[in-house]
């Protein structure tokens, strides 16, 4: 069976995708519901195709969509899987200027994980957003909050990139570091221009791979 990519522990993919080949001949509807019947709850086939023997879930796939969810509000506890705290209101006026940065092809190797086997460092991102959603008060519980969701579409993915870079982008929103610091760690990558810290895993999720 082949994935078309790995996540973190602690990350969520609501649209991962994986083939895997078979000498039996089983209805695409039929074998949805089967795997399903043996899955634990937090695992769930969506669907399931046909393709041809050539396809590869990881090789075949010309993008990856992520989203992450944050917050600077205290969490009701049934949020509190998906969508992380942050200690701050983001400024978001300095958002239009990273993502002018960020989008393009550039070498990623100030936003590798120390140890990380990727060799590949040149990625090419397509898309990259951001934008406030209001979050409902489901249980009339006074909980209602705003939610930011941060986008981002690329042809691959380093490991830990994306939290990488929101890790980053947290320093310039909370007004700790600038745009020229930040531009620099696309420009020099033989140096580190500042530090930042990993964001929390739970607010990223995998929502979509294009072939």
């Amino acid at each position: 069976m082949t994935g078309a990519g790995r996540t973190d522990s602690g990350v969520h993919a609501l649209g991962q995708v994986v083939n895997f080949k078979s000498a039996l001949h089983i209805p695409p509807v039929n074998l949805k519901l089967a795997i399903n019947s043996c899955l634990p709850r937090a695992i769930r086939v969506l669907d399931v195709n046909m393709v041809p023997a050539i396809f590869n879930a990881r090789r075949s796939a010309k993008s990856r969509e992520y989203r992450y969810l944050f917050t600077q509000h205290e969490l009701p506890v049934y949020f509190d899987d998906v969508v992380a705290q942050v200690p701050f209101v983001p400024d978001l006026r300095f958002f239009s200027d990273i993502a002018d940065i960020l989008k393009g092809k550039h070498d990623f190797s100030n936003f590798k994980c120390q140890g990380s086997s990727d060799v590949l460092t040149m990625k090419t991102i397509y898309e990259i957003g951001m934008e406030q959603r209001p979050i409902e008060d489901i249980f009339n519980m006074g909980f209602a909050f705003n939610c930011y969701s941060f986008r981002i579409v690329a042809d691959s993915f380093l490991y830990r990139m994306v939290r990488n870079i929101l890790g980053a982008v947290f320093q310039v929103l909370r007004g700790t570091r600038t745009i020229d610091e930040f531009r620099l760690l696309l420009t020099d990558v033989r140096h580190k221009a500042f530090n930042y810290t990993l964001a929390p895993a739970k607010g990223l999720c995998l929502v979509k791979v294009n072939y």
